[in-house]
């Protein structure tokens, strides 16, 4: 009786070390819930009017905020009804995103309308893509002008556009299957963006003759991701 009691002694010691050596392994291949807060600096490289908007850019740590942060390239594709204006509110209705240590392509190029969608390389430390959610905004202000566009075509050669500031908030969700820093993410996360568009480098233009993505708008803010 007492063999058999050291015999199942030491299978249920050794039963619970494979569950926390199994455990410790998991905990290496996957990524743990974390919050990393970037700044994300951004420009407008192609435009459908009154329905999308695609940006380019970077996104980085912000020092000393106690957070960890993620420095790589972003891509966003932000959908939208209405037309800007003097304190309109336009609504997002979606969109797609995607950050990567380094884009495997250049942004598409707004004179041929070439679509080239952005992808991480397969060596890169940091790949994250996911969706915007319906129902974020921007809020125009009232104090900028109308600017004209080019818009590369032969009718019309320039569209006019709000050339003011707003105030931007949307809620991006984080798709799994991505990874941080060679760590696989296998839970969905989501994200939170609040910023400024500014459309005021559209005044820079002299419509027709002006090439179009040439006075670029600007999207700048905080991006936090967590999951």
């Amino acid at each position: 009786m007492r063999r058999v009691g050291f015999v199942l002694g030491v299978s249920v010691v050794m039963a619970a070390m494979v569950v926390l050596i199994a455990g410790s392994v998991l905990a290496n291949d996957t990524q743990p819930e974390q919050t990393y807060v970037d700044k994300v600096d951004a420009k407008q490289y192609f435009a459908l009017p009154g329905s999308a908007a695609y940006f380019r850019g970077m996104a980085e740590d912000i020092e000393g905020d106690g957070d960890p942060g993620l420095t790589a390239e972003v891509d966003a594709r932000i959908t939208y009804s209405g037309t800007p204006g003097p304190g309109v509110e336009t609504r997002l209705t979606g969109g797609t995103w995607i950050l990567c240590s380094k884009f495997t392509a250049p942004p598409r190029d707004p004179m041929t309308g070439a679509l080239i969608e952005p992808a991480c390389p397969t060596e890169s430390t940091i790949a994250l893509q996911g969706t915007v959610r319906d129902g974020g905004a921007a809020v125009w202000d009232t104090k900028g002008g109308t600017a004209l566009v080019p818009t590369g075509l032969s009718s019309p050669p320039c569209i006019p556009v709000y050339a003011g500031k707003a105030k931007v908030e949307a809620v991006f969700d984080i798709a799994p299957g991505g990874t941080v820093n060679g760590v696989k993410v296998t839970e969905q996360g989501i994200g939170q963006f609040k910023g400024k568009l500014d459309h005021k480098p559209f005044l820079n233009y002299k419509c027709p003759g002006d090439r179009p993505g040439l006075y670029p708008a600007t999207l700048t803010g905080t991006l936090e991701l967590k999951f």
